[in-house]
Formats: C-alpha cells, structure tokens, sequence
C-alpha cells in the first residue's frame, strides 16, 4: 500500500502519510550539527514549544537502520547517506509508512501539537543525520533543517572529553580500528587516523562533520535551514527558541524554557572558556578576530550568470564566498566609503572594504546584529537584547595598522541591555540614538536606568504591548530630526500584521502621525535622500521613491531577492538582498523570482540601471541593515582586543 497521499493543508509539497490514529505526519524538524555542539540542547528546548510533536525514539529510527543503509553493508566507509540512495527511497516510503501506522504512541501530549486538520510535525533528533542531510531530504522533500553551531575548540575539547569517557560509543568493534572504541558518526577517511592521537581524531570528525553539513545546506532553500550559534543561544535561550520558533513557522504559544537543565549527554560540569583549561593547545582553531575573507572578481555589473562550482577540499568550516563585479571598487573609491551590513540570520556585522585593489568583508560576530548607525565618530549595533557602542580611535587605527592602511578604528565604548524588544533599525539624529522596538510597536531612546524609553507610536496603537502588532520596523531622519517609519500593517491586534502582508504595508509621518504612503508589500527601511522619501517594497523585491505630496510611489529598480538594508552616495542606491523564507514570505511577488540573491546590489537612482553586485554565498543568506561608512578601511575592535586594553579615551 502506498502510504502517501496527496498535498494537504498549509504545505502544499509536503511529504504527508497517514497513520493509524488518524494524525497527519508533515514535514520533520531536524535537529542537526557535529557532535558536542549542542544539538541536543536544542532539540530538548525547542521540543517544549507548542506544534512540534517529538519522542524519545525518533520517527524516522527505522529509515535509518534498514540493513542496507547500515555501514557494514556499504564496506564500513561512513555513516554517510546521500540522495544516490535512491535505490531504497522507495523502501523507506514504504516502512515508514507501515511503522507509522503500527505506532500506538502518536498521540502528543498536548493537544496544540495537532491542527484542526489532524496535521502533526516532527522534531528530530540524531547526530549521524548530521551527515545524511541530502538522503534526508530526498524522503522527506519539504524538511527543515535546524543547524547548530559551536566555536571550534570548545566543540573539539568536549569532544575529546566525550570519548575518554565511553559513553558514546557507536562501533566498538570498528574493524581494523586501533586505540578507544569509536565514538559519534562514523566519517569519510577514517582509516587514515588510525594510530593518530585523540586529538588528531576528534578534531578531524567535528571538521569533517561540520564541513560536509555545511555544504549540504548551502544546496537547501535557504527557508528551510535555520543556523543556531550554541553560544548564543545559551546566552538567551528563551529569546532564541522563540526566534527559531517564528522562522519555523512553529505555534509558539507555550511558557519559552528561561533556565536550561544539563542534558544527559553533559560529561562535566559546563564552565566558560572549560576547553582553555583541559585543551590550551586548540586554541590554534580558534577563528582570528575579525578574520578577513577575500572576494572574487567578476567583470562587469550585471547579474550573476550561474552558480560557482564549489571549492576542492575540505574550506574552513563556516563556509562563506562572496562574488564581485569590478564596479563596486571603484563606486566605493568615488565616495571614499566602505558598507558596514547586518546579518542577523548568520550572527555577524561585515564590513565590505577596498583592500589592496580587491573587495574585503571583515567580520564581526554579533547575536543577531539588525540595525546599524554609523558616523565618523561612532558605530553603533542592536543585536537581540543589547545596543553596542564604538567610538572611532585614531591611535588605535595606527596600532592595528602601523603601515596605514586603517584610517579608522572603532573601539568598544558601551553596552545597553534592552531585553529582547525587538530592535529593528537604529539612528543617530541630533538628539540622540533612536530604536525601532518591533515588539511594542514603537519608536524608543536609551536611558542609563531603563531597558528603553518609549518616544512615539503610531496613532492605531492603544496599548504598549510586546505582542508586535504592526511590525513597526524602518525609522528615516529628515534634517537631522526622526521623521518617517514603515510598517507593515495598520494593526492594533498581536501578530495582525501578517494577515495582509502584501498589500498592507504603510509609511507614517512621525510629526503628525498620518500615512504618507500605503498599500505597500512589506516596507523596509525608508530614507530622506536628495529631497524624496525612499523606501524598500521587500515583498516585490524592489527599491521605490514616494511623492509626499499625493502618497505615489513610484517603482524605481527590481532586484532579484528580497530588498532590505539602504543607504545612499550621491546618485547611487545601496540595496540589500536576501533569500527570503517561504514560511513567512509565501504568496509575495517576490518568491516567484527563479534565482533569489542575497549580498548588496548598487543601483542607479536616476535610470534604475544597475552598476555593480556584491553577491554572498554559503552561511550568508539574509540581510537586515546597510549603511554607509565614511572611512575607506575601518576596522572594528573586539572588547578582549589587545589594542582595547592599551587604548584609553579621556576627557
């Protein structure tokens, strides 16, 4: 019998069998990373939210245990699975169809769990899945993949420590292995580290593991991978699960775990920087801060013409490649700037600089950075619960760069705990920093005792609530003074936003609070620029100039991605693009562009012509901010820099 039946419900490419008890199983969650990153921290915390089903025994445990997917039928070569299975897809249809209905525990414990319709998902959780994401989705095409990342030695370290201890092991009979029976998924090329130190084996199966997952997703809609830093979500768990949660598309309608138990898989007690005592020596894999990676050029400034074959070998394990058309150099050379880009879905600030004759991004790491101010004096970033402050040091720009090639150097001054509010945009107007709180609706400043003072909100907005009721999320300044901001919805409702997304969005004057525009698809960051109101429809991919005079707007470019993050020199626009999610962007214009880019388009602001592209590859898939720097080359400094600790600012 052939379990599957045709699409139903929200998913309409869904993989759906039914079982037994009537419940529909649609589209697993899987939970993925290298060993000892805390996948299963994750797993355990996001299973609490409400619309996920999980048990202790995984669904798909009988896929991946079939005899002939096992290692020892395959001549013990990995734990690999690829779509080149597909002798057997058919065969795991099939069983995992009769499994399903042959279960008599599939009733979820709590009853948000399962739709009107009967419709269940799945989380999943299991470290070999790490290394079978392709074979994975071939069986279930409309999966997600959760992908959980830790820094490197503290994930090497734990490993070490993890099979010292012999708790995991999964071949204790590996033929022709030497030393401590083999512990987590079994790795391409393993025959090659016997007779190797421990260390040289576990650093070899987090880089082997990590590399190949990270390849495997960057072929997957970016709407169905969502990347998870381990150190970040420790650092604010119920924040993140909720996060994770919305790009999920999850019912996140439970209490959000604030305190995290240890998990059983724990072998010590956690401690910060724990791996600097047991392993000192790991501190080589550590990435240098503020690493550079350099670009490649492409001539000309039209579009991309087809995707890059991949790199041979083995590349650092968080992937990332960047294109370039030769015009970006010398757009930034006519204005003497570089681009400072958030990218909250990847945890990093960029800036994007002129570097010996070529494109350099410089990265940041940041939880979740999203808005971005920055001046001659200051750099300013909001990330998921803080606003960072830096302040320009010329002495500290000849120390990092004793040649001169910094003529900038943004020193950490400041940080404001906000709590999660939220934050979108940020500016800096004549008097003082303003935020754009997504969550109460409202336009907020900093002060030294409160998480945020509440300045404004639109007139339709009856109560301060962190329920984010319009999605307020674009501020613009006009003579120095916060003037316009963009919503996407007139809504005083929780969530009520996302009911006409496409056709709701609005643009508000913030001196009289009336519309200056509407009917727009998904507004992001407006701007007051050469006179006129500039603003991003994300939802049609496309940068638009408003007339405030009858509230026209006017289509000025098409892009190909979602537009999001502005900012201008003179006649040329700033444009981010991202790769938008289906879960939140499904039903928009722009989701029926074939070939969706993320990275930084520069565009004429007169013809609309396109001058040059910045384009990202790999773990860069979304944008929020863009911003104009007014330095050539800046570098941004880290608070355990050296050259923080011997630079001091004083009155």
């Amino acid at each position: 019998m052939n379990p599957f039946i045709p699409p139903f419900g929200l998913r309409t490419r869904a993989t759906e069998l039914r079982c037994q008890c009537g419940f529909m199983i649609i589209e697993p969650i899987f939970v993925v990373g290298a060993p000892r990153s805390g996948v299963r921290l994750v797993y355990e915390s996001l299973s609490t939210c409400g619309g996920v089903f999980s048990r202790e025994v995984p669904f798909i445990e009988p896929l991946t245990e079939m005899p002939d997917l096992a290692p020892v039928t395959r001549g013990w070569d990995s734990d690999r699975l690829t779509a080149a299975e597909s002798a057997v897809i058919e065969h795991c249809h099939a069983m995992f169809g009769n499994h399903l209905r042959d279960r008599d525990d599939l009733v979820p414990d709590a009853p948000d769990a399962v739709d009107p319709a009967g419709v269940v998902r799945t989380m999943e959780f299991g470290l070999t899945n790490a290394l079978r994401v392709p074979f994975l989705r071939k069986v279930f095409p409309r999966a997600q993949f959760v992908v959980v990342e830790r820094e490197a030695p503290a994930a090497v370290s734990s490993l070490i420590e993890a099979w010292e201890s012999g708790r995991f092991v999964t071949y204790p009979s590996l033929p022709g292995w030497e030393g401590l029976p083999w512990s987590f998924p079994l790795i391409d090329g393993w025959r090659d580290l016997i007779g190797a130190g421990l260390r040289e084996v576990a650093i070899r199966q987090w880089s082997s593991i990590t590399h190949r997952l990270q390849v495997d997703v960057a072929d997957l809609p970016p709407a169905d991978v969502v990347r998870v830093e381990c150190e970040a979500f420790l650092s604010d768990p119920a924040g993140a699960v909720r996060r994770i949660g919305d790009r999920l598309g999850l019912v996140m309608d439970r209490p959000v775990p604030i305190h995290l138990p240890l998990t059983r898989s724990t072998v010590s007690s956690p401690g910060r920087d724990k791996w600097r005592l047991a392993n000192p020596e790991l501190v080589s894999l550590a990435e240098p801060p503020g690493s550079a990676v350099e670009a490649r050029e492409i001539p000309g400034g039209g579009p991309v013409g087809g995707r890059e074959p991949k790199p041979a070998g083995p590349p650092p394990p968080n992937l990332f490649e960047s294109t370039y058309s030769l015009s970006i150099l010398e757009l930034l050379a006519a204005s003497s700037c570089s681009l400072m880009i958030s990218t909250y879905q990847s945890g990093r600030l960029i800036s994007l600089r002129e570097e010996d004759g070529k494109l350099n991004t410089h990265f940041r790491l940041f939880d979740a950075p999203m808005g971005v101010a920055c001046s001659q004096s200051a750099l300013v970033v909001a990330t998921a619960r803080e606003i960072h402050g830096h302040q320009n040091h010329d002495g500290a720009a000849q120390v990092l760069a004793p040649q001169g090639s910094h003529d900038a150097c943004y020193l950490p001054r400041n940080t404001h705990v906000t709590g999660d509010m939220g934050v979108h945009e940020i500016v800096l107007a004549d008097d003082g920093l303003w935020a754009v709180s997504t969550r109460f609706s409202c336009l907020a400043s900093l002060d030294a005792l409160h998480s945020f003072v509440p300045r404004w909100t639109p007139k339709f907005i009856t109560e301060l609530a962190a329920e984010d009721r319009c999605h307020l999320n674009g501020v613009a300044v006009r003579d120095g003074q916060v003037r316009y901001v963009s919503a996407l919805g007139r809504t005083d409702e929780p969530g009520g936003w996302r009911h006409g997304k496409g056709t709701s969005g609005v643009l508000i004057d913030v001196t009289d609070g009336e519309v200056v525009g509407e009917g727009l698809a998904m507004p992001h960051s407006p701007r007051f620029h050469d006179g006129h109101l500039w603003v991003l429809e994300s939802g049609k991919g496309t940068l638009a100039r408003v007339d405030l005079s009858t509230g026209t707007v006017e289509t000025v470019a098409t892009l190909p991605g979602f537009t999001r993050g502005l900012a201008f020199t003179g006649r040329v626009a700033w444009v981010g693009l991202s790769q938008v999610r289906d879960t939140v962007f499904r039903g928009l214009p722009v989701t029926t562009q074939p070939d969706r880019a993320c990275g930084v388009w520069a565009v004429d602001i007169d013809s609309g012509q396109i001058l040059g592209w910045v384009r990202f590859e790999g773990i860069v898939q979304e944008i929020f901010d863009v911003q104009i720097c007014p330095w050539r080359h800046p570098g941004i400094a880290e608070a355990g820099d050296d050259v923080v600790g011997e630079s001091f600012l004083l009155p």
